[in-house]
Order: C-alpha cells, then structure tokens, then sequence
C-alpha cells in the first residue's frame, strides 16, 4: 500500500485538500512509521474485519470539529477537478446554503492484463478504459460537510440533517478516477481473503496466482479507449508547488 500513499498524497495535497486521513486495515509495510513525520498525513490503524462501514462513521465524527468538507474515498481513487485545478474551488463553486453533500463519479481504469503490480505511478501506468457508460462504477465518492450529517455513515453517502440536500456532479465539472484491481495478483488475494476479510471465492482448478481466468483476461479486452485526459492533468499540477496546509 505505501507506494500508493505517496502519489495520491502529493496530488491531493495540490488540489486542495489541507488534512488527510488513512485508515489502515492491516497494510504489512509500516504506514504509521513511513509517514510519521507528515503534519498533514494522519495514519489511523483500524485491524477489524468487515469495518468500512465503522471507519467512514468514525472520520466522520473525527472530522466534525476539525473539517468544514470531508471527502470519502478510497486510496485508489484521484479526484479530477475538470473545470478547475482545485478540488476546493470544485466544491465552493457548487454548494449553496442547503447543499451538505456533493458525490462524485468515479470512472473505473482496466489493470491493463497485468499479472504483477507494477511499482511505477498508477496515474502513468493505467491509461485504458470500457466504453462510457459502462466504465462508470455505480457507487460514487462523497464529499460532505460533517457537522451537518447524522453521525452514521452508510459508506458511499451520509445522511444528512433536515432541510440539508445531496448532488451528484457533472462529469464535465469533476469526477473520481479509480484504479480498483490493478493486476491479477492483487485481485486473487482479494477474491480468496475477501476485500472485507471474508472469503467471497472459491478458485477454480484452472486459475492459480500466476495464471489469470478468462473472465479477468477479457475486462481488459473490453478496455479498449485509450483515456490519457487524467493522467496529463496530474503531470500539470505535480509541477506546482505543495500549499501549506491550513490544519486543525
């Protein structure tokens, strides 16, 4: 997991994100100690099984005091800011007095048939997608004022207060680029623990760790749009310097 944190910390960081907070499920490479000495990078080691649901609902009541907008997302997903170069503008630009949540779509990259996880920049490494609409994910990242939320998330949304209101952006305005599987390694010691750390596949005698199914070969054929829009964006703001953060 570390060799994804310093990528989309250095990218969050420049769109406009001033606090960011992991929670580790039981990562093996030491996240706490590697960013120990980031003001700005919060570690929080979180064991339990099953626990997305229990994580969401406790950054949301962390962040109550300490944030205005909290976004909810995973470590694989890049928010894109298409009509800005902040995320924050994105976000100021789009809520109103009764607006207290803003979701964004996510477009899902392909893993590119790779069967070793590659160590160089995913934003570089993962450029091809399905056709729109199919590459949308049905569920969204959102971003949500905290203090205005009941204080139980339901993972992809929170519910919110009375007389408060939820939107979902325009792509045209920002979405979430999301890089979920990203070679087969990495998606058969997910099917065979289970993503939530219960065992959700039984493997077949025809696949094994160095030899992909059919079914993981093909998502990649149908990946067939080179999508580089991302991907240049990023190099443009990873020229720019790194804000200070303005922490709570």
């Amino acid at each position: 997991m570390a060799y994804l944190v310093d990528e989309w910390y250095e990218y969050h960081r420049r769109v406009g994100f001033d606090h960011l907070i992991i929670y580790d499920n039981n990562s093996t490479d030491g996240l706490g100690m590697l960013f120990a000495n980031r003001a700005d990078l919060e570690i929080i080691r979180w064991p339990w099984r099953r626990s997305q649901h229990q994580a969401y609902t406790h950054a949301l009541l962390l962040t109550r005091d300490r944030c205005v907008w909290t976004l909810f997302s995973d470590l694989d997903v890049f928010i894109f800011p298409r009509s800005s170069n902040s995320v924050r503008s994105v976000i100021q630009n789009q809520a109103s007095s009764d607006i207290a949540q803003i979701s964004f779509k996510l477009l899902r990259m392909s893993h590119e048939n790779l069967v070793e996880c590659s160590n160089t920049s995913i934003t570089e490494t993962y450029i091809h997608r399905k056709r729109l609409p199919d590459a949308w994910d049905k569920n969204p990242s959102t971003a949500v004022i905290t203090s205005l939320a009941v204080p139980m998330h339901r993972i992809h949304e929170a519910q919110l207060l009375k007389p408060y209101k939820s939107i979902i952006l325009s792509s045209d305005i920002a979405y979430g680029v999301h890089y979920s599987d990203r070679c087969w390694k990495q998606y058969f010691f997910q099917k065979i623990i289970g993503r939530t750390g219960i065992k959700d596949w039984i493997v077949p005698r025809t696949v094994s760790i160095l030899h992909p199914s059919e079914n993981w070969q093909k998502l990649s054929k149908e990946a067939t749009i080179k999508d580089i829009e991302f991907r240049d964006f990023k190099r443009k703001i990873m020229r720019m310097p790194m804000p200070t953060p303005a922490i709570v």
